[in-house]
């Protein structure tokens, strides 16, 4: 059961970080600022955000995928630069080095993963003043994160395992106040066709979901990202399953998102 001390642990952590619900400002979190304009953020916290449950060493990168999967890879794919800091540890996509990353996925030394997706997860229609969100940007962040977190806690390195709960995920746009939620899953009208598309109104876009334990297998982990997506289309003021198919299932979301 997470009480309200492990509330205000995680309220800490994400206020000093610049995720606080109130306040996004993700010039402050040291992995999410290489991004220049992020689209999406993604961090997952553990119970004890100051603790530095994990050493570096030449095993800890292959547990970073080296690619964004789904829709999001069409924008952005190959994470072909690694970066390393006091607390993180990341694969980063870069055109050139000296330009704003974009996207990023790694972990830090609490044993939390965190992935972002910078200006190629967003585009504008041609005379339209909104921009425009697709759920893969969400989706591939969002995956990417629980994929490494779960990788972590799968590893051998018995020494240095991170406990498996509880965290929190937070979710943050912030950008997407004034946005359209865009590139939705098979069978639904499109935001180019739609007369009444999803608006975020939001000054400070994000979500968070607690999480007890964190699963490991597969199922699970879809059910998490599932569970997060249903989250995300409330940003934009629906309750609408645009990240599933027509049909309700999770197929759009598991693979093609």
């Amino acid at each position: 059961m997470i009480d309200h001390v492990q509330r205000r642990v995680w309220d800490r952590e994400r206020s000093r970080l610049g995720l606080a619900d109130d306040n996004v400002d993700v010039t402050r979190h040291p992995v999410l600022t290489r991004l220049g304009e992020p689209t999406v953020g993604v961090m997952l916290l553990p119970a004890d955000p100051l603790a530095p449950v994990l050493d570096f060493d030449d095993s800890s990168l292959a547990l970073i995928p080296e690619r964004l999967t789904g829709q999001i890879s069409n924008g952005v794919s190959f994470l072909n630069t690694v970066e390393m800091t006091g607390q993180y540890l990341m694969r980063v996509a870069h055109n050139q080095q000296n330009e704003p990353a974009r996207a990023v996925v790694g972990f830090a030394r609490h044993g939390g993963a965190v992935a972002g997706v910078g200006t190629a997860g967003i585009y504008q229609l041609r005379g339209d003043a909104h921009a425009i969100y697709p759920l893969s940007a969400f989706a591939g962040a969002i995956r990417a994160a629980l994929r490494t977190q779960g990788a972590l806690l799968a590893s051998p390195r018995a020494s240095s395992r991170p406990p498996a709960g509880p965290f929190e995920l937070i979710v943050v746009a912030p950008a997407a106040s004034g946005a359209l939620l865009g590139g939705y899953a098979e069978g639904w009208e499109s935001v180019e066709q739609s007369f009444d598309p999803p608006l975020c109104t939001t000054s400070h876009p994000g979500i968070r979901l607690e999480i007890d334990v964190f699963p490991t297998d597969n199922m699970c982990l879809t059910e998490l990202l599932t569970r997060a997506m249903s989250r995300v289309v409330n940003l934009f003021g629906t309750s609408q399953p645009l990240y599933l198919d027509r049909n309700g299932t999770n197929t759009a979301v598991a693979d093609a998102y």
